[in-house]
């Protein structure tokens, strides 16, 4: 386990790290050391933590917390599940555009003036 994969442990199953030093037997300095990279962190502590935490990190997408970069998304959201669903509704919106332009496309063309300009460029 890396420094950042037990800080994303930590704040995936939401301790504090005066909580997770507590759970462990441990001072929250000592578990800012192991976070920051300052201290090894052993197979034994790596076992404990993962015991307790009861995550993979390998096996799990773990999102850093956007709330310094003023981020709505929790933590724990399934971005790519959203980012499929958003995209499902652009391209129904995009359709429906298209439907539109179509029934419209001559009239709404000349009244924003896009046949002019594709007259100026050769179309």
């Amino acid at each position: 386990m890396t420094a950042d994969e037990l800080r994303l442990m930590r704040k995936r199953s939401r301790h504090t790290r005066q909580k997770l030093a507590d759970l462990l037997g441990y001072s929250a300095n000592y578990i800012y050391l192991l976070e920051s990279g300052r201290k090894p962190i052993s197979a034994e502590i790596d076992r404990r933590i993962r015991k307790l935490t009861e995550l993979d990190v390998p096996n799990t997408v773990v999102h850093e917390d956007p709330a310094p970069y003023g981020c709505r998304i929790p933590a724990d959201c399934d971005l790519p599940a959203q980012l499929k669903e958003v995209r499902a509704e652009l391209s129904a919106v995009k359709g429906t555009l298209d439907t539109l332009l179509s029934l419209l496309g001559g009239p709404l063309r000349s009244a924003v003036g896009l046949d002019k300009d594709a007259k100026e460029r050769g179309g």
